[in-house]
């Protein structure tokens, strides 16, 4: 019975690829780049109709670069690795993301904005994989001195094929709408510390971000 386990735990791989912090406000102004970190650790449960529910585990390390772009616009990528453990499958994973957050500033501390992201995961090893995300989120975002607080609804998409033994799957994710919330603080001049939580993935985002 390891074939159905592993197939469901290649499925999950592909709902938990790269995820960029989605605060609406760039921290780079126009011209300017900036260097970024994080960590995403959280579990997933899915059902997929023909194979069952399951929970997943997963850590995952993300690095990219920002570039602003025009005032309150910037655009950023990035790529990684993700650690994941199902039953007894484990494995590791890369990843790569592409996105645009941009923001308008209704006053000197509340803005309105969004990010939009796609990301994705390839694997020709055992089995052949492909798989795109696509995420929108709206948010709200306060800001007052070195902290900043956001938040908001978000869609995230998942569109992927799945070859093995000779099965092919239509891979989709479960779920599609959530919420998050998130905070930065900036701990030195252009250098700053945010974490964020959010409901699809059931998981907690801590990311370090430098503009140079």
């Amino acid at each position: 019975m390891r074939h159905p386990r592993m197939i469901v735990a290649i499925v999950l791989l592909l709902v938990v690829t790269a995820n960029a912090q989605l605060n609406p406000v760039p921290r780079v102004s126009p011209g300017q780049w900036s260097a970024w970190g994080l960590v995403d650790i959280g579990e997933m449960d899915l059902d997929f109709e023909a194979l069952g529910g399951t929970e997943m585990d997963y850590t995952r390390w993300l690095a990219g670069v920002e570039l602003g772009v025009i005032d309150g616009v910037s655009l950023f990528g990035g790529g990684g690795i993700m650690d994941m453990d199902i039953s007894d499958y484990s494995d590791s994973p890369g990843t790569w993301i592409v996105g645009v957050r941009g923001a308008v500033a209704l006053n000197d501390e509340w803005s309105l904005g969004g990010v939009g992201q796609v990301s994705g995961w390839s694997a020709t090893d055992t089995v052949d994989v492909d798989a795109v995300e696509t995420t929108l989120a709206a948010a709200v975002q306060w800001s007052s001195g070195p902290w900043s607080v956001y938040g908001g609804p978000y869609v995230h998409l998942l569109d992927g094929e799945l070859s093995y033994l000779g099965i092919d799957l239509d891979v989709e994710g479960d779920d599609e709408f959530g919420g998050f919330l998130g905070a930065g603080y900036e701990i030195a001049d252009s250098v700053t510390v945010s974490a964020e939580y959010r409901s699809i993935q059931q998981g907690a985002v801590v990311g370090v971000s430098w503009a140079f």
